[in-house]
């Protein structure tokens, strides 16, 4: 499962704010959706390179236990658990990741001409 930073998803969230604001913003932030994972993918394999390894999500749950009294629990102890995802590193076959990088690359080209073409047609739908 692949997790995505917090202001990724944090810009996500505004971008599709605005587009509900806005007809022609949620038609050119819809052309530009594909183009923006990819951006996002290519610099995750970036990363990968430059540092040798990359970092995988891994979900952890922890449960604490400490000493509370209140009403509803005369015995003082409270338990908490908390679900947490956690990045750790894992091994990468450098090869790999340069041939996906380079897929990643043509691909991007393929969908950036595409995505023009459709936020040319959205400011043509728009134009007023």
């Amino acid at each position: 499962m692949r997790v995505f930073p917090l202001h990724s998803l944090v810009a996500l969230a505004l971008a599709l704010f605005a587009a509900c604001a806005n007809p022609r913003a949620a038609c050119v932030e819809n052309a530009m959706r594909d183009v923006r994972v990819l951006e996002e993918l290519i610099a995750e394999t970036e990363r990968n390179l430059d540092w040798g390894y990359a970092l995988q999500a891994e979900p952890t749950v922890r449960t604490a236990v400490s000493l509370c009294l209140t009403p509803a629990n005369p015995l003082g102890v409270c338990t908490t658990t908390r679900s947490d995802v956690r990045e750790r590193p894992v091994a990468i076959d450098m090869a790999a990741e340069r041939r996906k990088l380079r897929q990643l690359r043509e691909r991007e080209a393929e969908l950036r001409e595409r995505a023009r073409l459709e936020v040319m047609a959205c400011e043509a739908r728009f134009a007023g």
